[in-house]
């Protein structure tokens, strides 16, 4: 099984596009998602939070072809992200090497073996996403 803990700024958009999610960012994370197969993909954005938000995010999913999402990180804002993210996986019995969590901010300590650190500058790259593949030891 393969998992992703999907942060969505940062990492599906980027400050020099302007757009709420941008194309090339989203097309990348098809491609990634098309490598992975059969990949679950888990919300760890605060983007969990807006029912509007998620709803243009499904939108986006399905006019790429992106499979949607099977789940949502803890809403409880007392936790921190990587809390959350280690919550759902105590939760749903996955281990780590079934995971990789991509933000473009650095709230992982446990977790930074498995943390693909994108820029909020440029959104998810061709480089990113050969460290996830690389991290789930696809080629």
């Amino acid at each position: 099984m393969k998992y992703i803990f999907l942060d969505i700024d940062g990492v599906l958009n980027n400050y020099t596009s302007g757009t709420i999610l941008d194309d090339q960012n989203v097309q990348v994370f098809k491609e990634l998602c098309d490598a992975l197969g059969d990949v679950h993909i888990i919300i760890s954005s605060s983007w969990r939070f807006f029912d509007d938000a998620l709803m243009d995010l499904k939108e986006c999913f399905e006019s790429y072809g992106i499979p949607l999402w099977e789940g949502i990180t803890s809403k409880n804002r007392k936790l921190q992200r990587e809390e959350q993210v280690l919550l759902y996986m105590s939760e749903h019995n996955i281990a780590e090497e079934e995971m990789v969590i991509l933000d473009d901010i650095y709230f992982f300590k446990k977790l930074k073996h498995r943390f693909v650190n994108t820029s909020m500058k440029d959104g998810l790259t061709a480089k990113d996403m050969e460290r996830v593949l690389g991290l789930f030891e696809v080629s």
